[in-house]
Formats: structure tokens, sequence, C-alpha cells
């Protein structure tokens, strides 16, 4: 009952922090309604002050020492934003995993090896009109289901045919392969070169300089999939397998930076909530190289197609 309590307190407490609005106060911000901020902080045992804090400056350690620097209104949305995403992020693990530990057999233990029912749950091709940096890891995603069901129900289909002798003309069908290159490939695809410029010095990482890159790689490469739109320079196409999506650059390099403040990272992890300290133990602070969104992403992907094979 205390970890079902625990887990819910976290859930409204997301869902406080998705209402809290900012105005701005002199060269950075303030939270416009305490109220928003104080039931929030409660839920997830914080100081209300200290989190205030938190979501509209940003605090970095340098030397020993945290350095605070105002954040504007839209800055200290897109914090609490971050900071939302971490909290469900981390209670789906936590809640899967203890769910995976409570139907894990002791036989299986032994043998390191357990059965497991998985869901694989396909969201599809996404094309809307403006396409950003989630449509693309969502769109990669299916380029690599689609290249697994091609690969496998065309070999299976051919295999069947074979073992009862029926005659039968080999299919060709699409390879999608120079797509995912495109995304994937090492050093040279959209995503690793997007965690290069992620890492870059402030000044140079920058969602320009991400599409010049891709776009000088990609003739050097001849990846073809891939089509710069020179009069909105901000714009890209890509040709997937189930049709061309255009996308828009702006954000990508943010959005797959994706990381917590320090001074964030410290608060949680000193949260009243014993619940919040084990989402955010003290040795998660101050890790100097967070993996991107991009490298998490592709990571997690590997795994599946693993499994599936």
């Amino acid at each position: 009952a205390e970890d079902q309590s625990n887990i819910f307190d976290t859930v409204a407490g997301i869902l406080h922090l998705s209402t809290i609005k900012f105005v701005k106060d002199g060269e950075g911000c303030k939270v416009k309604s305490s109220k928003r901020l104080e039931r929030a902080a409660k839920l997830l045992k914080l100081d209300a002050k200290e989190l205030e804090r938190c979501i509209t400056t940003r605090g970095r350690s340098i030397a020993g020492k945290t350095i605070y620097s105002p954040l504007s209104p839209s800055a200290a949305k897109d914090t609490v934003d971050a900071l939302s995403k971490s909290l469900y992020g981390k209670l789906f693990s936590n809640i899967v995993s203890r769910v995976n530990d409570a139907t894990r057999s002791k036989s299986s233990e032994k043998s390191k090896k357990s059965r497991f029912i998985g869901v694989l749950d396909i969201f599809g091709f996404e094309i809307f009109e403006n396409n950003s940096f989630e449509q693309l890891c969502i769109n990669y995603a299916n380029e690599k289901l689609q290249q697994f069901f091609n690969k496998h129900t065309f070999k299976e289909e051919e295999s069947v045919y074979e073992s009862e002798q029926i005659e039968y003309k080999k299919i060709k069908f699409i390879d999608n392969q120079p797509v995912l290159d495109l995304i994937e490939k090492k050093r040279k695809g959209l995503l690793p070169l997007l965690d290069d410029v992620c890492r870059y010095p402030s000044s140079q990482s920058t969602d320009a300089k991400w599409l010049e890159m891709s776009s000088t790689t990609a003739k050097k490469m001849k990846f073809k999939a891939l089509t710069i739109n020179h009069k909105k320079k901000s714009m890209f196409k890509i040709s997937h397998y189930a049709g061309d999506v255009s996308y828009s650059s702006k954000d990508f390099v943010d959005k797959n930076k994706d990381t917590l403040f320090d001074s964030i990272l410290q608060t949680l992890s000193k949260s009243g909530s014993e619940y919040i300290r084990e989402l955010y133990p003290k040795q998660d602070v101050n890790i100097k190289q967070v993996p991107t969104i991009s490298e998490r992403f592709r990571k997690n992907l590997k795994n599946l197609m693993k499994m599936l094979d």
C-alpha cells in the first residue's frame, strides 16, 4: 500500500508540475502561481523554494561551487518538462523492473534464463504537418522493424515453398538499408552526427551546424535518401520506406541533449521521499557525460532487434 501511495504521489506530482506557469522577472523569470509549485513540491517531498530555484535558474558545478544563471520563462518551462519526463521515465522503468523481479522464478535465476511475455507496441510511421526529432526516432524504429519484417517474412515463405517443392518466382522486396545507413551509420549517419554536435562548445552546438554537417557528409557518402531544402534552410526531407517525410531541424540539438541540471539532480537526491531518492540516488549526481536521447534510443532499438532475431 505504501509503494502504491508513493507511485500515485509521484504521478500526481508530475501532473502538478505541468500546471506551473512562469512570468518574466528582470533578466530571468519567476513562478506565476506559488500554490501550483507548492502542491508539486509537497507530493514529491521537496523544499518548494529549492524546487523553484532549480526550475527558474540553471545550476552549474564549477570548481566545487554551484553557479546559478537566470532562465527565461520559455527555458524554465522546458526545464520543468525535462524534469517531468525524467520522473515519469524513472517511475516507469522502476515499475517494469519490479514486475519482472516479482515474476521471475527461482529456477530461472539459477540458469540466468527466464521465460517472458513481450508486448511490442508498434506506433507506425508518423508524417505530420510539422515533423521533428521525435518523429525521426519513431520513423527510424519503424525502418528497422520493416527491414526485419521483410527479410523474415519473405525468407520464411520461400523456405516453406522449397520444403514442399513448389515452383515459385523469387520475390524482390525493397531493401531499406540505405535509409538506415543515412540515419544510424557510425560517425556518418544523422543521429551519430547529432550526438557529436551536442558535445561541441555551445557556440557551435546548433541545429544549423548539425544540418550543415549532415548535408556535407550525405554528399560524400552518396546518401540519396536525404534532401536539403535550400529555400528553407532548417528543413530537410528523408525518403523513408513508407514515403517522403519533411523534418524541421529546429530544436534537434536541445531535444537530443535532454539533460537535467546538476542542481535538479541534487535536489531530487535529497527528497524527503525514500521512493524518489531510490529513483535518484546520489551517485547519479554530477555525471559529466550523460548519454544523449539518440544514443539511448539506438541502444534500446539494437537490444530489441537482437531479441526479435
